[in-house]
This record gives C-alpha cells, structure tokens and sequence, in this order.
C-alpha cells in the first residue's frame, strides 16, 4: 500500500488554530525512472481543461533540478479589462471581486494560507501577469493603454490554485505527486 504524507493527525495538527482557510498538499512518491515531463504532462493533461507543464533550466542549457505539472485547480484567478475574479472550478461561481490582479492576489492571500508539508513545489498560485498589467502599478500609462489596441481572447492575468501538482526530481528521478 502507498504510503501518503503527512499523516491525518499530522494535517490536523497543522491547521490547529489557524484561522484562515488552510490549503495542506497530501503526496506520495513514485520512481520517474520511464517518464519525462512532456510524456506524463501529454498523459494526465488529456481532457483536462486548465493543466500547466514548468520545465527549469539553469544556464540556458542544463536541466533544473524540477519540473512541475498541474491540473484540476481548485480556482482560477482571471483579470480581463477592469476586473479580476477568483473563481470556484467546480461550480464556477465568483467568490472574490477586485478592480486589479494585484489587489485580488492580496485579498485571496489574506484568506488563505498554505503549510509546506516538505514537497518541491508548496501549494500556492502559478500563471502569468501580462505586460499590460503595468498600468495597474503606473497610472501614468493608463492613458496610452486605453489607445492602443486590445487581444480579448488572452487575459490580462491568469493564475491557477490548488488541484493535482507533479513534481519531477530530476536528481532523485522520483516524482511527488
């Protein structure tokens, strides 16, 4: 039988006395000796919805130490125009309104909290800010961000949380699920 950790008392004893809405990743671990990112991400990523694949590099040329893999997030944090959004996947309910990512990034961290239980890649957010962004830190470039032409088919910021992470140690060549 697969050994899973932390432990339930462990996780109780984690989130005892934390206020905030505790986010606690469970793993086990699995030999990787068959597998490389892009095989597994093509495998579990198949009619998956929102998935991402983080291949490191150092120097440009070597293999980082990790490679991360995502699906099924529990939210989506989604800014398009003037809004952003922290969405329930499941039901796709709205749960938290803000006029800038920056500032929904705030708010969703001020209510939840997450433990490093020892994995390579602790629970939190992973996605992008666009350029555009900027001017939600520099209002001096609003104005010329409302005359230039915008993409609507790509968000101004997108990130995903929580769900089902990979981990890849290319050194160990295990894999934390």
């Amino acid at each position: 039988m697969r050994e899973f950790k932390p432990s339930l008392d462990d996780i109780k004893r984690l989130v005892e006395g934390n206020s905030k809405k505790t986010f606690v990743p469970v793993w086990t671990e699995i030999l990787a000796d068959l597998e490389t990112p892009v095989s597994a991400y093509n495998k579990v990523s198949d009619g998956h919805k929102f998935s991402f694949l983080l291949e490191s590099v150092e120097g440009g040329e070597n293999v980082g130490r990790y490679s991360f893999i995502g699906i099924d997030p529990l939210f989506i944090i989604r800014s398009t125009d003037e809004k952003t959004y922290l969405v329930r996947v499941s039901d796709n309910t709205n749960l938290l309104e803000a006029d800038t990512p920056h500032d929904l990034l705030k708010k969703f961290f001020s209510e939840f909290s997450a433990v490093n239980t020892g994995v390579p890649l602790p629970p939190g957010s992973v996605g992008y800010l666009g350029y555009d962004t900027i001017r939600f830190i520099e209002p001096k470039l609003k104005p010329y961000y409302e005359s230039i032409e915008k993409c609507e088919s790509f968000p101004d910021a997108y990130f995903m949380t929580g769900g089902v992470v990979l981990a890849f140690d290319h050194v160990k060549h295990k894999i934390y699920v």
